[in-house]
């Protein structure tokens, strides 16, 4: 919500970072802040699930190559487990590559204010993160799906993460 409420637009379809032209950088730098958190977030919400899956059940649940599944299922990874490794990516490539993956391209002015879209470059993600094998972590999006990582977060959390969430609690209201 923080992350919506800072870009001017709808961050699932078109969110656009408007701030003083002087203060780019700045402001910059904490839409990168709030974007980190988010996963941060995500990533400790599915190490939780995936610790009381694996206490209150016989099945074993663990993260295996950059992927939230079943053990041995790994080849038929469910839509969340495929939407979720490109943003656990972009996480790691935060902790460790130091944001090398985003950009922010200008696409307007008004006066002292500019509005930039946040855009994924996979060169830079590829080449400067550090991971290892990056290109696993973009194995289940296109081109399209990461130009934009405000529009796939807000996608991922309004559609994605609120179906899973809702299955879950589902699950372990019936377990």
């Amino acid at each position: 919500m923080e992350l919506d409420e800072f870009v001017d637009g709808d961050l699932k379809t078109n969110p656009v970072f408007v701030c003083q032209t002087e203060n780019r950088e700045e402001e910059g730098f904490e839409v990168l802040r709030l974007l980190h958190n988010y996963l941060s977030s995500l990533y400790s919400l599915n190490e939780t699930i995936r610790v009381l899956i694996n206490q209150h059940t016989e099945r074993s649940v663990e993260i295996h190559q950059r992927q939230f599944a079943n053990s041995g299922e790994h080849s038929t990874l469910p839509y969340y487990s495929r939407r979720l490794t490109f943003l656990r990516g972009l996480r790691t490539d935060f902790q460790h590559g130091g944001f090398s993956c985003l950009a922010f391209n200008r696409k307007g002015s008004l006066g002292d204010f500019g509005g930039y879209h946040v855009v994924f470059d996979r060169d830079s993600f590829i080449n400067d993160s550090g991971l290892r094998s990056p290109e696993g972590y973009l194995k289940y999006t296109n081109e399209s799906n990461r130009r934009y990582p405000l529009c796939y977060v807000g996608s991922f959390q309004q559609e994605t993460v609120q179906e899973f969430y809702n299955d879950i609690e589902d699950w372990f209201g019936t377990a």
